[in-house]
Order: structure tokens, then sequence, then C-alpha cells
């Protein structure tokens, strides 16, 4: 059921507001990492995996390039000297909503990229050092401000509208569910 909006309110401020609780519960379950332990960031790396592959799909019908980053976080664990394991390849599907809900979210995480490579890079481990093609992507923080365009494009309510919050919260979801499978997390 679609809610009323209040003129002033715009669709990335409702996507804001509507993810606001999923999302602060994933980056609850993700800041269990210490991203300066070797093992840690493998995690973190392994879960963003695990979510990318079952969210592909819906990235690449947003319309948004996003098909590199499974290979910068695989070059990453390689160096680390962890290979993908059966674990990363998890699907977390079906997967509901407006592809651009996922590219919202998608996008809207590599912004926090820089606030997790300061994180990282506290270490004096030397492969978390030089695993830093994942945080260090500019084409996905790109992508953002064309995200943010688009969505400019939207008035804050309607079924499209609907959709595309679905779309995120599903996405949210998904790296949930991936965190906590790597994480080995049951609450």
């Amino acid at each position: 059921m679609a809610m009323t909006h209040p003129a002033q309110l715009t669709l990335r401020t409702r996507l804001r507001s509507e993810t606001a609780e999923v999302h602060a519960r994933l980056d609850s379950t993700m800041s269990r990492l210490d991203m300066a332990d070797a093992a840690d960031y493998g995690s973190f790396l392994e879960i963003h995996l695990s979510a990318l592959q079952s969210i592909m799909p819906r990235l690449v019908e947003s319309g948004y390039e996003f098909s590199h980053l499974p290979a910068l976080i695989e070059r990453d664990l390689e160096i680390l000297g962890r290979p993908s394991s059966p674990a990363s390849m998890a699907s977390f599907g079906p997967l509901s909503g407006d592809p651009l809900g996922y590219a919202y979210v998608l996008a809207g995480s590599q912004m926090g990229a820089k606030i997790l490579n300061r994180r990282r890079l506290l270490t004096s481990n030397e492969k978390v050092v030089r695993a830093d093609a994942f945080l260090h992507d500019t084409i996905a923080s790109g992508i953002w401000n064309m995200v943010k365009i688009r969505l400019e494009g939207f008035s804050a309510a309607g079924p499209q509208q609907d959709d595309i919050i679905d779309g995120a919260l599903a996405c949210f979801r998904c790296y949930g569910a991936a965190a906590k499978t790597g994480l080995l997390i049951n609450d």
C-alpha cells in the first residue's frame, strides 16, 4: 500500500527514511569486522562478492555498470591469499523491486568506501594494504552522481517510486543475508 508523502519530500529523502532501519541493521552487522585485520577484511570482501553475485542481474537491468566489481573483489581476495569460498557463491534471491533501488544502495555504499578505506589502512599488514582495488573503485562512486540525478526526476510518491524503494530494501536484505551467512550469525 502506497503511503502519502508531504510535497517537500523527495524520492531520495524517502529512500533514506524508508531504508534507514535495514541499513542500520546491516551497518551494525558489518561493524563487527575490523577492516585492518586480514581475516575480517577478507570476510568483508566475501560478503560483498556473495551479495553482488546475487544482485548482479538487477544491477544490469538498472542500466549502470557494476559488472567490474566482482573481479576487483576477487583480486583483493587473491592478494589476501583467500580465494573465493563456496560461501561467497551463495545466492540470496529471488529479488524484487525496481533495479534503480539496487543501484541506489550499491552506488551509495561505494561512497562509504572512503571511511572503510581509512580503517583498513590502520594496519601494518602489507597484504591488507595492497588489497585495495574494491575500496578504491572510482567507476561505482561516479555512478552515485548519475543515480542521484535520475532519482531527482521522480516525485516522492507513486507506484514506480514504491517499487524503487522495494528494490533498495531487497538489496539491503540481500547484503544482510550475505553478511549473516559470511559471519555465521544466527540472530
